[in-house]
């Protein structure tokens, strides 16, 4: 709205200012010297110059005007319109979700709904539902990890969204054993997985943040494969030397310590290089860390883990 009065306002001043101009042209050229011989002509001349450009002016003004009242209308109805095909789509695709038999929605219905509704830019409607499917087992771990990470990408575009993913955030938190999947798995979201974007909220960033250092600890070693663990690995090591906020930083830097000693990879391969696991075993082994009270239960857990793997090797 305020994109087009801009333009109303500086094309009504184009108008005024090409009327000064020829104006001053005319007077340049002796239009408005009313002295001599043919001064009548000249003043019947000029009146009928000066009501043709003003009449011209205003002509052109209440066009640009009802132009533009037009287009905004046309735009208006148009916007309307779209609003109301998401909405019934919206509706569409939540009615999937009842049966007439009453019997249970598959798993790949529910996902439909959900990625329906976050194309449609529901995602608010669809963190709701996703907050219902989850703890009861009614949607995949990849559907919700794509979409928990859907809406983390959307916040870093749009302010307004952090609240969205800090809740997106939470259920991942929440029901962090869901993510761990089949054939030794897991899934997490993928703009934090490995690299560790610092520009999400410090609260997405932490609760994500718990969530992986509690599926580590929930699985049995030998029940990990090895490359998702050197994934989650990675992914700590970029927690600990990018992350900025300290309680998340130095809670995870404890974890790391007490994990990386069983590692036996030398090198851990990422999409950008390499990380050398001996090199970051020297960086961190005289590190101290302060971590709060969830941090800490997480890596008591974790030296219970190891302890473990130590007494099994």
């Amino acid at each position: 709205m305020k994109r087009n009065v801009i333009w109303i306002i500086i094309s009504i001043t184009v108008v005024i200012l090409i009327f000064l101009i020829v104006f001053a042209l005319l007077k340049n050229i002796g239009l408005f010297d009313f002295t001599g011989e043919n001064a009548n002509v000249k003043i019947i001349a000029t009146t009928i110059v000066l009501v043709s450009g003003i009449i011209g002016s205003l002509v052109t003004i209440i066009g640009i005007v009802l132009k533009n009242s037009i287009d905004q209308r046309n735009t208006n109805l148009k916007v309307e319109a779209e609003n109301r095909l998401k909405l019934e789509a919206g509706m569409q695709a939540i009615s999937m979700l009842n049966t007439s038999a009453g019997t249970t929605v598959s798993l790949a219905q529910n996902a439909g709904v959900l990625f329906t509704l976050a194309y449609l830019k529901f995602s608010e409607l669809a963190i709701t539902m996703l907050g219902q499917m989850l703890p009861n087992g009614k949607i995949d771990s990849n559907t919700a990890a794509w979409l928990i990470n859907h809406v983390f990408e959307l916040s870093l575009k749009d302010p307004s969204l952090e609240n969205l993913s800090i809740e997106a955030s939470g259920l991942l938190n929440e029901n962090y054993d869901k993510f761990l999947v089949a054939k030794n798995h897991y899934e997490f979201p993928r703009c934090l997985n490995i690299e560790w974007n610092t520009k999400l909220p410090i609260l997405a960033r932490r609760n994500s943040a718990l969530a992986l250092l509690r599926m580590v600890v929930k699985r049995r070693y030998k029940n990990w494969r090895n490359d998702s663990l050197n994934a989650i690995i990675a992914t700590m090591i970029f927690i600990w030397r990018n992350e900025i906020e300290r309680e998340i930083k130095d809670g995870v830097g404890k974890c790391l310590k007490i994990m990386i000693i069983i590692r036996v990879d030398r090198i851990i391969l990422i999409p950008d290089g390499e990380i050398r696991v001996n090199d970051v075993r020297c960086e961190i082994e005289n590190k101290k860390f302060e971590t709060t009270s969830e941090f800490e239960k997480i890596s008591k857990l974790m030296q219970k883990w190891v302890d473990k793997i130590k007494l099994n090797q």
